[in-house]
């Protein structure tokens, strides 16, 4: 993972800036509050950075590649220990924090 991205995703998860959503990468809400899952906000931070991000449905290949993640899904019987966009899905939707999805990318990723 690139390490500047990493550390901008580390730093916004820990921040208290961004409120947690789960099964959805971002939901608006009409009080302009919006809530993210841990994707959500690494697609927040490329759409600060980069461009605007207009679909929201699923995460744009263009986001893991500026983040310099593994573009294909991993498969079930897959022995390399890369970590994927795809295991912080699963932490968020397991209920885990945002500060324990941070740690979690900042010790694997």
């Amino acid at each position: 993972m690139n390490a500047r991205v990493k550390q901008l995703w580390i730093d916004a998860l820990r921040s208290g800036r961004y409120y947690q959503t789960f099964h959805e990468f971002r939901v608006q809400f009409i009080n302009d509050c919006d809530c993210y899952c841990a994707s959500g906000v690494l697609m927040h931070l490329y759409s600060q950075e980069v461009t605007r991000i207009s679909n929201w449905d699923s995460i744009p290949i263009e986001v893991l590649e500026w983040a310099e993640l593994p573009t294909a899904t991993p498969s079930p019987n897959d022995s390399a220990n890369e970590f994927s966009i795809y295991d912080v899905i699963e932490l968020n939707d397991g209920l885990k924090s945002f500060a324990e999805i941070a740690d979690f990318i900042e010790e694997h990723f």
